[in-house]
């Protein structure tokens, strides 16, 4: 299956409703429809994550997109400029050892999480190493 081609045609639609629509908050999208968005543009070229973050933070604020959205595309933000993250959600493979992405606030970082409804990191790594059948 050639991803290519799909990627590149869902990211130019996302970028016309963001053009036109502003972020595809839950009022204009419905829930589903809002995270949809959100998991294309968390797979989007930085750019347009850049452009979107705003947008997402707006509509968080008016309570028309998810918090933990917000959060994942917040970090994934930052680790694209060479930043920490803030709430631990970016994990790299370096040498085929999965890694968490520098922290901003280590000490608070479960408090952060936990304020979304979002795992304790620890239990978010096994969890994710599971998956990959990975080591730490």
């Amino acid at each position: 299956m050639i991803i290519g081609p799909v990627d590149r045609d869902n990211t130019a639609r996302l970028r016309e409703i963001v053009g036109r629509h502003g972020w595809p908050g839950c009022q204009l999208a419905g829930a589903a429809g809002a995270h949809a968005a959100w998991l294309l543009v968390q797979h989007a070229p930085p750019d347009l994550q850049e452009e979107c973050l705003p947008l997402l933070e707006d509509a968080v604020a008016q309570g028309d997109a998810s918090p933990v959205d917000l959060a994942y595309l917040t970090d994934r933000v930052l680790m694209h400029r060479g930043e920490p993250q803030v709430y631990g959600t970016q994990y790299r493979v370096r040498d085929g050892v999965l890694g968490l992405w520098t922290v901003r606030d280590q000490a608070g970082l479960d408090e952060r999480r936990a304020a979304l409804g979002l795992e304790p990191e620890a239990e978010n790594r096994a969890r994710l190493m599971a998956a990959r059948g990975s080591r730490a």
